[in-house]
């Protein structure tokens, strides 16, 4: 699990812990996350705010890959 602080400072954050994180290979600015609730996320590291966000699984997300393109 990932640390708090890193994800609390961005936007809302997670309603459970964080378990995954990916980067968007194409840009510095994106990078996703996933949680134990089954969500993810996508979030801008130049304004801290949320981007995107679905109910992608009904539990931990575990991995993540993530290209916008």
């Amino acid at each position: 699990m990932f640390a708090a602080p890193f994800i609390a400072q961005l936007g809302g954050g997670h309603v459970d812990g964080v378990y995954s994180l990916a980067k968007d290979p194409s840009s510095l600015e994106r990078f996703a996350s996933g949680s134990g609730d089954g969500v993810v996320k996508v979030w801008d590291l130049t304004s801290r705010e949320e981007i995107w966000q679905a109910q992608a699984h009904e539990n931990i997300v575990k991995r993540n890959v993530l290209d916008i393109g």
